[in-house]
């Protein structure tokens, strides 16, 4: 066999002690080849070796760049071959397919290591055919080769490591010779093989030392024997997860955290409030729980956009941030509430009232709205640590009724948990569920109350008003029970109820002739309902009722509200002839340019200015005016006295309603008192 000329620099040359024999090993019909790991070139081959690899020549074979096209798992297993040859002068019989001219050619090849004259080191392969392999045996071979799956055997005696595939080969490197010493924690390593023994097979995911660092694997381990020395033996298979493990740590982190603010959710609340808890229990101390409710925060979404309203929820993020201590905690618990956990400032006189009245003026925020200009204020709640309670969900549930209660004060408010504020709710909750019962056994009826004309004292009207009789307690004044229909929505089953009511008996009242209209009451849950004015065009239709006899009574609040779907429901409700009236009007803060805007009909002076003539007969007078100037009909509510009678009259209101006249009473006794009316208007008439 000649040798490589040495001025050849492609590829290092075959010692002269293999040139000497070469008249020897051409003799030997086995195919023998040398190849240079480092430039994938076979340097030198006997006529059987250029055979296996139908080459010409020598000249021919060597030419050729066999790492062209080699698959990445082919390259690693010949790195690694040339690292165990150079290490520990390692031997191998393993199971390989050629492809010379792309013709598959099974071979069983021998491998070991051949230094070549610059140093480096080479492989001689010596081949013999093996034809006896099935398809499906060549296959497995090379999927052993190929797969990223890494896959060992182990004495399942000594822990020796006794084959190790490439792919598990690269992972391990060095630190392959024992399976217990890949475990960065030994009990993942005692359960695999707890399991394996007990069932024949076990599986897990656990921290393991590679090549890499430490990686998430997920290992499978079956007992077997070892097919050279017969000996019990495991088969372990391994899965590279850590790419899985840190998406899935990146969502649970993520599910954790607000996305808009960046500041812990809802989610986080527990963890979060069972170590301050477990903190203030150790040390003996206190903290604050400081629940936050951004007033009206819906009319920026409506009026302004999300995206204006996502930046202002930001911003009052960092404002709470900017005032946070080591310590505290910020929590968005949803939508506008927010959460400040804060432990009693060591080494000052600052309470809880103090931070929590601090936050109350940082988060009056003014918004810019066209020419005009709206103020966002928080309603706040405070309960204390372990003053209050020592479980999270009693601080959070106390810390809340504080809150609804500032909240119902008028907003802008902060109020400190009281123990009535739980007895308040029990109250409360104890008479939802009565309300609940009471709505399907029917024990809601409706009263009307009439209005009478300030020119001749005739009925011309009447206010369709609510009433519960409980079983037990007998009449439930509306002033208790109505705000939580308001609060649970469980108005809109009832006012349904009254609408439907109140325009049945309107059409028994014109069908015996009374020609008078009638009113009822609305509230914002009702009005802000998408559906409403379709409701109302239904039970109209239904009664057989003209629209223009019905008259829908709203608060100041209500028309201040330019929401889409209550300027929606106005607008469509006055095309069926419907009319609006304003009721309780002097007790808010009424735009006069939006009270023409919305077209009101009628307008319902409260009882308040009413029952304090005539002390303040100039506003109420004013408020007269304001309704000429803007043709719009006036109603005095809460007429009780003959002086009162007089200034209404005096004043030129078209309308009265009080208990001078009449108290609100059941149907058939209005229809009487209609009846009766007709029956005086007749014999005054006669006389």
């Amino acid at each position: 066999m000649p040798d490589t000329p040495q001025s050849d620099s492609a590829c290092a040359v075959p010692g002269t002690d293999l040139v000497r024999q070469s008249a020897i090993l051409e003799r030997i019909t086995a195919a023998l080849w040398i190849y240079d790991i480092d430039h994938c070139r076979v340097i030198w081959a006997n006529e059987a070796g250029l055979a296996v690899w139908a080459a010409e020549s020598l000249e021919e074979l060597r030419a050729r760049d066999l790492g062209r096209g080699m698959a990445s798992a082919v390259a690693r297993r010949l790195r690694q071959y040339r690292e165990d040859f150079c290490r520990k002068d390692a031997r191998f019989c393993d199971l390989w397919t050629l492809y010379p001219g792309g013709r598959p050619t099974p071979l069983t090849l021998h491998l070991s290591g051949y230094r070549l004259a610059d140093g480096r080191m080479a492989m001689l392969c010596e081949a013999q055919e093996n034809d006896a392999r099935t398809p499906d045996m060549r296959r497995s071979t090379d999927v052993l080769l190929h797969t990223k799956l890494m896959i060992s055997i182990v004495d399942a005696q000594t822990d020796d490591v006794l084959y190790l595939n490439p792919a598990a080969r690269t992972a391990f490197g060095q630190k392959a010779d024992c399976f217990r010493e890949r475990f960065a924690r030994s009990g993942d390593y005692a359960q695999l093989l707890k399991n394996a023994k007990e069932t024949g097979d076990g599986n897990g995911i656990a921290r393991i030392h590679t090549e890499q660092g430490l990686r998430w694997h997920e290992v499978t381990v079956n007992t077997c024997l070892d097919p050279v020395t017969g000996r019990p033996a495991l088969v372990v298979s391994e899965t590279d997860v850590s790419d899985l493990r840190e998406a899935e740590e990146r969502a649970r982190r993520a599910a954790y955290v607000d996305a808009l603010t960046g500041l812990p959710n809802r989610l986080a609340l527990t963890a979060i409030m069972s170590r301050m808890i477990a903190h203030a229990e150790k040390r003996g101390s206190e903290f604050g729980v400081i629940f936050i409710d951004i007033d009206q925060f819906k009319t920026v979404n409506d009026l302004l956009g999300h995206t204006s309203g996502d930046r202002l929820l930001c911003e009052i993020a960092d404002r709470l941030r900017a005032i946070a201590r080591r310590g505290d905690s910020i929590i968005r618990l949803g939508g506008d509430e927010f959460l400040f956990l804060a432990p009693r400032r060591s080494g000052t006189a600052q309470t809880m009232p103090v931070l929590a009245n601090e936050i109350l003026s940082l988060l009056s925020i003014t918004v810019p709205f066209g020419e005009r200009a709206m103020t966002l204020t928080p309603s706040i709640g405070v309960a204390l640590y372990p003053e209050h309670a020592r479980s999270e969900p009693a601080l959070m549930q106390y810390a809340d009724l504080a809150m609804s209660e500032a909240k119902a004060s008028g907003r802008n408010a902060l109020r400190l948990f009281t123990p009535s504020m739980h007895l308040a709710f029990e109250a409360r909750e104890t008479m939802l569920a009565d309300l609940r019962v009471s709505m399907e056994e029917n024990h809601f009826e409706v009263y009307y109350q009439p209005r009478v004309s300030t020119a001749d004292l005739s009925i011309v009207g009447a206010e369709a008003l609510l009433r519960w009789k409980h079983p037990r307690r007998g009449m439930v004044s509306p002033a208790t029970f109505i705000p939580i229909c308001e609060e649970s929505g469980l108005i809109r089953g009832l006012g349904l109820f009254v609408l439907s009511s109140a325009l049945r008996e309107l059409n028994r009242w014109h069908k015996a002739g009374h020609r008078i209209a009638v009113s009822v009451n609305v509230s914002q849950r009702q009005l802000a309902d998408p559906d409403f004015a379709a409701l109302v065009e239904d039970v109209l239709a239904e009664s057989e009722s003209p629209g223009h006899f019905l008259e829908l009574e709203l608060t100041e609040t209500m028309i201040l509200e330019e929401t889409a779907a209550i300027q929606a429901n106005m607008t469509r409700i006055r095309r069926t002839g419907v009319r609006l009236s304003l009721d309780d009007f002097g007790t808010g803060y009424s735009n006069l340019a939006r009270l023409r805007q919305v077209e009101i009909d009628c307008l319902k002076i409260d009882r308040s200015l009413i029952k304090t003539l005539p002390e303040n007969a100039a506003v109420t007078s004013m408020i007269v005016a304001m309704a000429r100037l803007m043709n719009v009909k006036v109603v005095a509510e809460g007429v009780e006295t003959p002086e009162q009678v007089a200034w209404v009259r005096d004043a030129h209101c078209q309308e009265m309603q009080g208990f001078y006249f009449a108290r609100p009473m059941p149907a058939a006794e209005f229809a009487a008192l209609l009846s009766q009316e007709r029956t005086r208007t007749k014999s005054n008439s006669a006389a």
